[in-house]
C-alpha cells in the first residue's frame, strides 16, 4: 500500500518529488489519441533540459568491461559476455555502443509498481533491419527489456516482460508487455515509426501510466501508437540492454539488437508528450 505523503526518487543529480497519497486529486485519464498528427513531420524543439527523476546512461564508456554507468554514477549496466564496442554515437556527436550478440544488464534500478508506470527512452540505429534477418522468430531486435525474474503461474505464456522496446518484422516500432494474464503487443500504427534504412538514427520510447492503465509508443518524439486497459506485472529483476531473454531472466539472451545505442533514460513514472520530446532535444 502507498504511504501517503512525499516521494522521492533520489539520484544525486536529477530528482522530481511528487505528492501522492489518498489526498492526491484524481488523474486526468483521458484516452491519447493513437498519433499525434501535429508533432509528426515537425522538427523537435527542447530547451536542453532533462525531465527530472530519470535515471540516465549515456552509454560513453570506451571500457565496457569496467561498467556503463550512468550519469549519476548510482547504477551500473555490465556485460553478459563479451562486451559491446564503443561507436559513434546519435547525431552523429558523442560516443554510443554497438551491439551484436552482446548484452548489458542494469542491476538495482527501482522497481515500477501499480502506483506509478515506467517511461523506458534510447536512442538506436539498425545495422541488420529486423526483416533481413532469420529465421523469422529472430525477426525482432530489442534495444531494452524487462523480463520477469520468476515464472508466471498461469497463462499466457508461463513468462513475461515488464517491457521489451523493439522493432518487429516490418521494422515498426513495438513494446512488448505481459499481466499473469494476458500478453500486449503495442505496434506503431500503419504509415508511422518504421525504421527504413539501416544506420538511421531514431528515438525510441515507451510510456505506461499506472493509474490510468495507458500505454503510449513514441518514435522521434512523436506518439506513434497509444492504447488502454494495459495491466503490467512486475517481477522484481535486471534490465536488459541490446536483447531480450524470451520473457525469462533466466534465459538465454535473445532477440538481440544489430546495431547502435546511444543515450538510454529510464523513468518510474509515465512522462507526457512534451517531456518525451525534452528527451529528444537533449543532445
Amino acid at each position: 500500500m502507498t504511504r501517503p505523503g512525499l516521494r522521492c526518487l533520489w539520484l544525486p543529480a536529477l530528482c522530481a518529488c511528487g505528492r501522492i497519497g489518498f489526498d492526491a486529486p484524481e488523474p486526468d485519464c483521458v484516452e491519447p489519441q493513437p498519433v499525434d498528427q501535429v508533432c509528426l513531420g515537425m522538427p523537435i524543439a527542447s530547451n536542453g533540459s532533462l525531465p527530472g527523476g530519470g535515471v540516465w546512461f549515456p552509454l560513453d564508456e570506451a571500457n565496457p568491461v569496467a561498467g556503463i554507468r550512468d550519469a549519476s554514477n548510482t547504477y551500473e549496466a555490465r556485460c553478459t559476455g563479451s562486451c559491446p564496442v564503443s561507436a559513434l554515437g546519435a547525431r552523429g556527436t558523442g560516443k554510443g555502443l554497438r551491439f551484436v550478440t552482446q548484452q548489458l544488464r542494469i542491476s538495482g534500478l527501482p522497481d515500477p509498481g501499480a502506483s506509478s508506470g515506467y517511461t523506458i527512452a534510447v536512442w538506436a540505429s539498425l545495422d541488420i533491419l529486423p526483416r533481413d534477418t532469420n529465421p523469422l522468430p529472430t525477426q525482432y531486435s530489442c534495444a531494452l527489456s524487462k523480463p520477469n525474474k520468476t515464472l508466471i503461474p498461469n497463462p499466457p505464456f508461463n513468462d513475461g516482460n515488464s517491457y521489451a522496446l523493439c522493432v518487429e518484422p516490418s521494422n515498426r516500432t513495438y513494446v512488448y508487455t505481459t499481466s499473469d494474464t494476458r500478453a500486449d503487443g503495442l505496434i506503431a500504427a500503419d504509415g508511422h515509426g518504421r525504421i527504413s534504412n539501416v544506420a538511421e538514427w531514431h528515438h525510441l520510447a515507451a510510456t505506461w501510466d499506472a493509474v490510468c492503465r495507458t500505454q503510449v509508443l513514441y518514435f522521434d518524439g512523436c506518439r506513434v501508437n497509444a492504447r488502454t486497459g494495459i495491466d503490467i506485472r512486475f517481477d522484481p529483476g535486471e534490465v536488459f540492454v541490446g536483447a531480450d531473454n524470451l520473457g525469462t531472466s533466466t534465459a538465454s539472451p535473445s532477440y538481440y539488437w544489430n546495431g547502435t545505442l546511444d543515450d538510454i533514460v529510464i523513468y518510474n513514472r509515465a512522462l507526457d508528450d512534451a517531456e518525451i520530446q525534452q528527451l529528444v532535444g537533449h543532445r
